[in-house]
């Protein structure tokens, strides 16, 4: 278990916190499998066939608060939430 806090010092990301001692305990690359949102850390991909990216809203509408993207959303859309 960690904080995104650390997780950020870790990958060293651009980040925007708004709660930096949000409680990581699940790692999460599918929208259509969250089952502990709260403490969940959704990782949007990127692949060939598809930009993870477009899944965060649906990700923070099931309760994700925490994000590591590899393109930039506007962080502003989603209040509370954590993005590395």
């Amino acid at each position: 278990m960690y904080t995104i806090k650390k997780i950020d010092a870790v990958i060293d990301s651009d980040s925007v916190l708004t709660n930096e001692e949000a409680v990581i305990e699940h790692l999460i690359t599918d929208s259509r499998r969250i089952t502990f949102a709260a403490s969940s850390l959704f990782f949007a991909i990127k692949t060939e066939h598809r930009n993870g990216t477009i899944f965060t809203e649906e990700a923070y509408r099931q309760g994700v608060r925490n994000f590591v993207l590899q393109e930039s959303v506007d962080t502003e859309k989603y209040k509370g939430a954590n993005f590395l």
